[in-house]
């Protein structure tokens, strides 16, 4: 069975045994994993079998401990992975002292970091110190600068007392505080920015015990010196120090940036801004005001005319309901003298009725005695 397959079911006394065989080949890249037995290990934290390996006797080639993990074509893995890096990256403190105890390399990069950068966000003093003591070089850079930056990024102030060389640390080498990121900072520049103020009173008494004027004069990218970084972020208790360290120093204090402004200028200019800043605040907020008071007057004017309207629809229907009224008033009034009307109309006709009922019965047959039948015929033909 395979180291990789003993470790992942926790065969811990097998792998043991197979890791201190004569002929295990320590160098040797399991075929699955892409990694050497010094990979394994430190990923499955087994610093006790780590020891064991490192101590045992070294084969012809020797140990090689440097040896990156493998890609799929057995071409060196990207970003570069050797067992310390590992350890490193997993907080491993012990793997990481046994692999350096055993020659590993602590120059190597991984993703463009060296070992010590990658230590910054581990935070444990331990490891620092023995990656310095390993011949670690604290003046490497990359785009984010040294491990120095790289401490003060994460906040790591005990590497960073570490790298400084306080007293039972010394370092390497000597410290190149004017190393500088992509962006031409200094640590001094990072640390006023970042405002990091555990940091920055160190900085600088470490600038004036070693005399070194140049940081206090450095420009960054955008032409500031620390100086001036810490007068456009209002910092004044830091223009303070860095201003007396600069009189201490033979710096000028009231040195220029690439803009034309000394730090005291730049100050008002700020302080200028923020008065502009704030000036336009209140006026942005009076013309809300404005636009408030504006569109509560249209709201209340287009209230009011719904309400205008409102009402004219009331008197209308109100007058509508008052014709009505009146109409039926009259009509009311009108009935009994069309009833009058009636009535006379029908006496009238009656009358004239009973007129031509009489005058009739005046010429009926049954009232004239006299007359005869010829007279009848006679009358007709007439």
């Amino acid at each position: 069975m395979s180291l990789a397959k003993l470790l992942k079911t926790g065969n811990e006394d097998k792998a043991r045994e197979l890791l201190l065989q004569p002929d295990f080949d320590p160098n040797a890249v399991d075929p699955k994993t892409r990694q050497t037995a010094l990979h394994l290990l430190v990923k499955e934290a087994q610093s006790e079998l780590l020891r064991d390996l490192l101590d045992k006797p070294s084969p012809e080639e020797g140990l090689q401990p440097n040896l990156e993990a493998r890609d799929a074509e057995d071409k060196v893995a990207s970003p570069q992975q050797t067992p310390l890096a590992s350890a490193l990256l997993l907080g491993n403190e012990d793997a990481a002292v046994h692999l350096l105890n055993a020659g590993a390399d602590p120059n190597t990069l991984f993703d463009r970091q060296n070992m010590l950068m990658l230590c910054a966000s581990v935070k444990k003093p331990r490891l620092t110190n023995a990656l310095l003591l390993r011949g670690a070089d604290p003046n490497f850079t990359n785009k984010a600068g040294s491990a120095l930056h790289h401490a003060l990024e994460a906040e790591n102030d005990q590497m960073f007392a570490s790298l400084l060389g306080h007293p039972g640390v010394p370092p390497a080498h000597q410290l190149d505080l004017l190393a500088a990121n992509a962006e031409r900072e200094t640590v001094l520049h990072l640390a006023v920015s970042k405002y990091h103020i555990w940091a920055i009173p160190t900085l600088i008494e470490h600038i004036k015990e070693h005399k070194l004027a140049g940081l206090l004069a450095a420009k960054d990218k955008q032409g500031n010196t620390a100086v001036h970084i810490a007068a456009k972020n209002m910092r004044s208790n830091v223009v303070s120090l860095l201003q007396k360290a600069c009189l201490e120093l033979g710096v000028a204090p009231d040195l220029k940036n690439d803009q034309g402004f000394t730090p005291d200028e730049l100050v008002r200019e700020v302080e200028s801004q923020k008065r502009a800043e704030l000036k336009k605040i209140e006026e942005d907020k009076q013309q809300e005001k404005m636009k408030k008071a504006q569109l509560r007057a249209q709201k209340q004017a287009e209230e009011q005319k719904l309400h205008k309207e409102a009402d004219s629809q009331k008197d209308l229907a109100r007058l509508k309901k008052k014709r009505e009224e009146l109409e039926r008033q009259e009509q009311q009034k009108r009935a009994p003298l069309m009833l009058l009307f009636y009535l006379a109309i029908a006496v009238v006709v009656l009358y004239l009725v009973l007129r031509i009922g009489v005058a009739t019965g005046a010429t009926n047959p049954a009232n004239q005695k006299d007359i005869n039948l010829s007279d009848l015929h006679s009358h007709l033909d007439d």
